[in-house]
């Protein structure tokens, strides 16, 4: 909890009572990017999880120049939404830069031999709080919400 607040500083303003939070945005591309891709493989699916993976690497592989290094069922935002976590990686001498999901395959096509239907998919970065902005927990889990200052108690 208090590596969130690492970086963080505040001004009061005497008159008011109100304390305004400023914390530094850091724009770096991290080494292993995350993305979730929604409808890359269902719940229900009948193509299994695996074949799903290795036609959506193998499709990837020849749009883009980068290594898929891990692909696993998650859960996805507040609501839980079944996707895929893929974490992807950089290939030896590229110079990191940061993936737009239009990068990304929109389709895809899956199944067994002949019988490979299109998929359409969509993208969402990893989910943050949208109260501190941390990436440990969601919104739901936030303990800053309602937070006591003095002798009130003040919402976010």
């Amino acid at each position: 909890m208090f590596k969130t607040l690492e970086g963080v500083r505040g001004a009061l303003d005497p008159k008011s009572g109100t304390l305004v939070l400023f914390r530094v945005w850091d724009e770096r591309t991290p080494p292993k990017p995350k993305v979730f891709a929604i409808r890359l493989h269902l719940e229900d699916d009948n193509v299994s999880f695996n074949v799903a993976v290795e036609d959506y690497h193998n499709q990837l592989k020849k749009a883009l120049d980068v290594q898929i290094l891990e692909m696993k069922p998650a859960r996805h935002g507040d609501a839980g939404t079944y996707s895929v976590e893929i974490v992807l990686g950089f290939k030896e001498g590229t110079t990191p830069f940061v993936f737009e999901p239009s990068s990304l395959l929109k389709k895809f096509k899956t199944g067994r031999g002949n019988q490979k239907k299109t998929r359409w998919v969509e993208y969402r970065w990893p989910a943050k709080c949208r109260t501190c902005e941390f990436e440990a927990h969601l919104t739901s889990a936030c303990p800053w919400p309602n937070i006591e200052i003095g002798s009130r108690n003040r919402t976010c």
